[in-house]
């Protein structure tokens, strides 16, 4: 009998092990510098760029809704380029923001009260399928012909389920240098002096 027969058969346990780690140690080979870590594929998801038609000023204000009882379709926001000077003209930037994400159409009308003049961007063109809470963007252009408060209006139509809605917005313009007229009417007619209570005995 061999010695390495004597060995495998007083031994079995020993040599079964002995071969099971030499197996495990051929398979475990990691490339350099990984520790033996395995490697994993990390996928990174595609994150899609800001557009700048995406993005509203944060300067803008809301435009007061001036349509009850309907459920609102649109947001409309609204900014100043500069403050209203009387025969100067103002551009005014415009979003109008989706509320609803079923709208097979947006368009809309904007127009100035009696001493406000709408001299560009009176139409705001048809939009098809507008996207949820992605702003639709429209400049325009009012000439103040004297000093006062005045009211632009925005008037939006969409079209939702084969039906027509129709909502209007208001965006205030204060030209000139405007004084509140009960602070002017205080000013130019000051209250009369009280006499002095009578003395009593």
């Amino acid at each position: 009998m061999s010695a390495s027969s004597l060995c495998t058969r007083a031994f079995p346990g020993a040599l079964a092990l002995a071969l099971a780690l030499g197996l495990a140690g051929c398979g475990s080979k990691s490339a350099p510098g990984t520790s033996g870590t395995p490697v994993t594929k990390r996928t990174t998801a595609a994150l899609r760029p800001v557009r700048p038609e995406d993005v509203v000023s944060p300067n803008m204000v809301a435009a007061v809704a001036m349509t009850k009882g309907a459920t609102p379709t649109v947001q409309v926001k609204f900014e100043l380029g500069a403050h209203p000077q009387v025969g100067q003209p103002l551009e005014i930037a415009m979003v109008v923001i989706p509320t609803v994400g079923t709208l097979g159409q947006i368009s809309g009308q904007i127009q100035g009260e009696e001493g406000l003049q709408v001299v560009d961007g009176a139409t705001l063109p048809a939009t098809e399928k507008p996207v949820l809470g992605t702003p639709i963007h429209h400049t325009v252009s009012v000439v103040p012909r004297r000093d006062g408060v005045y009211v632009l209006t925005a008037t939006i139509t969409s079209e939702i389920g084969g039906e027509t809605q129709t909502e209007a917005f208001s965006i205030p313009v204060i030209a000139g240098n405007v004084v509140p007229a009960a602070a002017a009417t205080a000013s130019a007619h000051p209250p009369a002096a009280q006499p002095p209570p009578a003395a009593t005995r």
